[in-house]
């Protein structure tokens, strides 16, 4: 790929990564965030990190859509204790029904991936402290998948292939304004591709 020899860190099947220490977008595609709400800076798995409280959310432009059928996302967590049962890590794609990928924590003790319908739910996991949060989506095999810090918690086959969306947005920290986090978030990535569990 160019990335290997033009010295640019991305390759262009990642769509975007936010290091959150701003609304920039580190791959060429510039997918700016807007920081909805009372965030505040805290100690990230890499740096800066953003804290939520329950109440905020950070939202790319209507246009962000995704070229491909499989994809990935990825995000660092920590989830604040005693708040409340489901939340959201990240949310792609519009509001109306059917039409999004999701991975999110239903509860304090397990985390979700998938499509409204056909979402993978992991056994009983810790998902208090920090860890990384991997959803894959392989379109040719038909699979969701999800990971703890590279680590394969659940898989299963899906029916659906790709989402029919022409214009879509991704939400980190909330579901289309419902389950928004509370804790502190980093590293969100989302790529057109399938990535290893390390990603």
């Amino acid at each position: 790929p160019a990335a290997a020899i033009d010295g640019s860190t991305w390759s262009s099947d990642y769509g975007a990564v936010w290091h959150l220490d701003g609304p920039a977008d580190s791959t060429p595609h510039a997918n700016t965030v807007t920081f909805n709400g009372v965030q505040h800076s805290a100690d990230g798995i890499a740096g800066a990190a953003i804290g939520m409280d329950g109440e905020d959310a950070i939202r790319t432009a209507d246009s962000f859509v995704w070229t491909g059928d499989s994809f990935t996302m990825s995000i660092w967590s920590t989830r604040a204790p005693d708040s409340d049962p489901t939340q959201t890590l990240m949310a792609y794609g519009s509001s109306s029904a059917g039409s999004r990928i999701l991975m999110n924590m239903p509860n304090a003790a397990t985390v979700s991936f998938g499509f409204p319908g056909r979402s993978l739910v992991t056994a009983p996991v810790t998902n208090i402290g920090w860890h990384q949060w991997t959803g894959v989506y392989d379109d040719a095999a038909r699979t969701l998948s999800i990971y703890q810090d590279g680590n394969l918690l659940a898989a299963a086959n899906a029916s659906v292939s790709n989402l029919p969306l022409t214009e879509a947005t991704l939400r980190i920290g909330e579901d289309f304004g419902d389950a928004r986090f509370a804790g502190t978030l980093d590293e969100p990535r989302f790529s057109a591709a399938t990535r290893s569990p390390d990603w």
